[in-house]
């Protein structure tokens, strides 16, 4: 979970917990009490544990349980999850249907939700990242979102190259020109590469390099799915600057986001293609699961839409 959720669900949870510890204590009798009051850290992180494993037993095809649905589920037993709930309830986390009686997710965690995505700031995730990503490569690292059809720089690390890509903040291209935003149309979802291809939002040739056939950019798009990266030469400007960039997937496995690297040619064949695919690739992985997802390490193992029907320095 994001760092910036935790503070606010910890609270609610440790206050879940102090409530639960208070009803234990009641089974208690003076004896056993000075033993509890001994080991009340180890009983409070297990109380914050099945509180936990209570609200993942919620998912989307079991949206709704019931009381004995969730002790059976998890091995508790019903008097405690029916405290557990209780406490739930009062804050929010959970709320209980009062025609069915049964138990689903409450409002309280969407509240969580809402502040941990506000934390999730991409550019603030990611820059720290790819300055490293460029002290490794010493080539440009780019952060590029798709908007309207046009893949949009919002973030850049610069090289200390003479010769490097001269790409702005806020510089934004047709999205199937260049490694950058194919990886980003790659990774829509099937109907809106489709729409997308059928458009053609012009398709123009920015290069005699560029691709402007929407069957060869849907094979191209296949392509970059299937081997989780793309590459490209000289399709977005005419002096042949490459450029090799990996999607950043989020939370609910979407890839809004792609982080590149443009270098000169020449550069590209002293440092090694595939070891610098492996650079990208790598810290594409790391902002992926800063921004939650789960589905990253293997971006190629994700559904391909079917569009239209080396040097020591890399080493971190």
């Amino acid at each position: 979970m994001a760092a910036t959720l935790a503070p606010r669900l910890a609270l609610s949870l440790i206050q879940l917990l102090t409530a639960a510890y208070a009803h234990n204590r009641k089974w208690l009798d003076g004896g056993e009490r000075a033993f509890h009051i001994m080991e009340s850290k180890s009983l409070g992180a297990r109380v914050l544990e099945k509180s936990i494993d209570l609200l993942y037993s919620f998912e989307s095809h079991r949206p709704e349980q019931s009381l004995f649905q969730i002790s059976r589920s998890l091995g508790f037993p019903p008097s405690t999850v029916r405290r557990l709930l209780k406490v739930m309830i009062s804050r929010r986390l959970i709320q209980q249907d009062a025609a069915t009686k049964l138990y689903r997710l409450g409002p309280g965690l969407f509240y969580l939700a809402s502040v941990a995505r506000e934390g999730l700031e991409i550019r603030k995730i990611a820059l720290p990242l790819m300055e490293r990503l460029r002290d490794i490569t010493g080539e440009n690292a780019v952060l590029h979102e798709l908007r309207d059809g046009k893949r949009v720089c919002i973030e850049k690390v610069e090289s200390k190259e003479v010769l490097r890509d001269s790409l702005r903040v806020g510089d934004q291209f047709p999205a199937h020109a260049g490694a950058s935003g194919k990886v980003l149309l790659a990774y829509l979802p099937p109907d809106e590469l489709r729409d997308y291809l059928k458009s053609g939002h012009g398709l123009k040739a920015l290069t005699p390099r560029t691709i402007t056939d929407p069957k060869k950019l849907a094979v191209d798009l296949v392509r970059t799915r299937r081997q989780g990266f793309a590459y490209s030469r000289g399709e977005r400007v005419m002096d042949g600057l490459c450029a090799i960039s990996a999607p950043i997937f989020d939370s609910e496995g979407r890839a809004p986001y792609s982080l590149t690297i443009t270098l000169t040619p020449f550069r590209l064949q002293a440092k090694g293609r595939s070891k610098l695919v492996e650079a990208v690739k790598r810290f594409a992985v790391k902002i992926s699961r800063k921004l939650g997802s789960d589905s990253a390490g293997d971006a190629s193992a994700l559904p391909t839409a079917r569009a239209g029907s080396g040097t020591k320095r890399l080493r971190p």
